[in-house]
């Protein structure tokens, strides 16, 4: 059973980080090479990405709950049905105070069975509608196509575009944030950003 999240307690306030230069490099170095990048991000430099994700620290304010959709749901495999999304209620508790606490949420999914022809875009974007249902309120959602192997994009984790974009729309402190999750992934990602981790189990 996941640890409740109320019981974690809140990161003081601190200066917002930049981004490390070894996740920036990571970016620039895969969308400026071969490999079929999505467009428009084909390309981006150093500057440019940081100038596009990064807002500045006296602009971002508000905290947010980093989540990843699977562990949201309990459970170990990829979703691939919306009918069997379901997300305990004493989660949904908590994520309900959260929230009333003025906390944004943001939940990113991996889907790599886009990229496989396994899954159509548009079962993923029911997956995620029913999610939204079920928490009942406003979250903000990411979701990587992408297979694997190495990174041809910036929204696979531990590499933080969908974060580091999600931030900058919602001027997000990250230094403020939280990040919950169980992989090695998150915990790096956490790190770069320079977010708080905690474990989901």
């Amino acid at each position: 059973r996941d640890r409740d999240l109320e019981a974690v307690p809140l990161p003081v306030r601190e200066p917002a980080r930049e981004v490390d230069d070894v996740a920036v490099a990571e970016v620039t170095e895969r969308l400026g090479g071969e490999g079929g990048i999505d467009q428009p991000h084909q390309a981006v430099g150093r500057q440019r990405l940081r100038q596009r994700l990064v807002r500045e620290p006296e602009r971002a304010d508000a905290r947010a709950l980093i989540l990843d959709f699977d562990d949201l749901i309990g459970r170990t495999t990829p979703m691939l049905h919306p009918d069997d999304v379901t997300i305990d209620e004493s989660r949904r508790d908590v994520l309900a105070r959260y929230r009333g606490d003025g906390w944004l949420l943001f939940v990113h999914a991996w889907r790599p069975q886009v990229a496989r022809n396994e899954m159509a875009i548009q079962d993923v974007d029911a997956c995620l509608a029913r999610m939204r249902e079920l928490l009942g309120g406003a979250v903000d959602i990411a979701y990587c196509p992408h297979d694997a192997g190495p990174p041809v994009c910036w929204c696979r984790k531990p590499i933080p575009g969908s974060v580091l974009e999600f931030a900058s729309r919602r001027s997000v402190a990250l230094a403020r944030s939280i990040v919950v999750g169980a992989s090695a992934a998150d915990r790096t990602m956490a790190e770069r950003i320079g977010a708080r981790f905690e474990p989901s189990s």
